[in-house]
Order: structure tokens, then sequence, then C-alpha cells
């Protein structure tokens, strides 16, 4: 999974309603706070829990308020997004990794997160992005052309999916990534722009292969390193497999 952080290019109409969901997030995330504080000591439950029920007071009651209206003219993805964010600086309070969460400010930047319910968003290339939940929006820069542009000849290893998202350990890194949305992506640009995409089969052992002398090894998922014990490469397991794959040629 990978980021690429671009500049809206926004009039006042367009700048104005940023703001409202920037403003939007910081009153949700400080209510919910608020309300997770008042119960220090009253009721004993595990914040997930608590912010789980401070949503349905959120959803049910303080959005329905008549001097709330506001708030179900912006993006519900929002304050979703919003309690999910305290939950995780609870999660890290509670880890001892920072320290108790605090109120947002201003001060602190306007900022919020939206996403098209699945937790991720495949854009196209171009001078615009469909931000889900809000609209068509102008970029400062263009995206880049993810591969297909690029490259005339393109490989990708057919993973068995429905297998890794059977391994729990796996599931949620496997369905973040989405890998089938991902395929389908690549080889419908690679008809437009007139490349090719080569799949190589999943039973091909490109994590296992030296890439250098053949050897072949188990490698389990905690190896991070492909060392050989025979010709004494040392390569990055997945920069390993990744040359064994550009480099396979299907049998005969």
């Amino acid at each position: 999974m990978f980021a690429i952080k671009r500049a809206l290019k926004l009039n006042n109409k367009e700048a104005t309603l940023m703001a409202k969901h920037a403003g939007f997030r910081r009153v949700v995330y400080n209510m919910a706070l608020s309300l997770r504080q008042q119960l220090y000591g009253v009721v004993k439950t595990s914040d997930s829990k608590a912010i789980g029920e401070i949503k349905k007071i959120l959803t049910n009651h303080i959005k329905k308020r008549p001097e709330n209206a506001w708030m179900n003219e912006l993006s519900s993805r929002v304050y979703q997004n919003a309690l999910r964010d305290l939950n995780d600086a609870f999660s890290r309070f509670r880890k001892g990794l920072t320290k108790h969460p605090v109120f947002a400010s201003r001060k602190d930047g306007q900022s919020f997160t939206v996403d098209n319910g699945n937790g991720k968003s495949v854009l196209d290339v171009g001078g615009k992005i469909k931000i889900p939940t809000l609209g068509i929006f102008r970029l400062h820069e263009p995206l880049d052309e993810c591969i297909a542009k690029t490259f005339k000849l393109i490989k990708i290893e057919d993973l068995n999916v429905s297998g890794m998202l059977a391994n729990h350990k796996l599931a949620g890194a496997i369905a973040d990534l989405g890998f089938y949305e991902f395929r389908r992506q690549l080889e419908y640009k690679a008809l437009m722009y007139g490349s090719k995409v080569e799949t190589v089969s999943q039973w091909f052992p490109s994590s296992k292969t030296c890439s250098n002398c053949g050897h072949k090894q188990d490698m389990p998922l905690s190896i991070r390193t492909y060392d050989c014990p025979v010709c004494g490469m040392s390569k990055d397991r997945d920069l390993n497999a990744a040359i064994n794959i550009l480099n396979y040629q299907p049998s005969a």
C-alpha cells in the first residue's frame, strides 16, 4: 500500500467545503474525547467499546438536533474516521507509545480523512481527482502515469489471494492492498497504452529461488532476506522474488 501526496487547486467554494469538513472532524474528535473522559470512574469499559457507544450517540441523537443540522450536510466518513483516529490514539496511549490523547486545535493544522468505505480508493491518471463522498477536484499537478504507460512488458505473479485472505495473519494487509482491483486496473490500462501484462503462475517458486544461481530453499515469511548458501548472494526477499518473476519464462 502506498500514498500519493498532491495539492488541490481549490476555488473559494471548494476551500470553504474543505474547511467545514476539517472543522467537523475537530468537533467530533473533541466531543468524543470529552465524553470518553467523563466515563472514567463511572463506567468500566474499554476505549473501543466506549467510542463505539459514543458513535451511536452521535449518529442517533447529536446529529439529529436542529442546531447540528449542518453535520448532516457533510461527509459521514469524516466523523467515522475521526472516531477511528481517537480509538487509535487511545490504543497507542495504552501501549505506552504516546501521551494521553489531547483535544484537537486549529493551530495543530486543518485536516480530515475520507475514504470510499473500505479504506482505499483507486485513482486514475490526470489533472483531476475524485475524492470519495466529496466530489471531483482539480490538482495543482497531475497524477503520475501507476505503470502501463511507462513499460511495454509488465509481469505480475498470479497470487492465491483467496487462500491468503483465509490466513488471519495476512487477511487485513491483503484486503487493504486491493490486489484484485490493482490487477484489473493494470490490465485495463495496458490495453489503452498498448503494453502487455504477463501473469506468472502462483506455483512458480519466486521467493524460494536464488535469482543469481537458481538454488532453491524454504523461505518462511518471517525471513525477509534471501541468503543463498551456494553462491553467497544476499538480497531482500521481495527484490529477489521480483527478479525471478522478471526472468520467468513459461515452459513450452
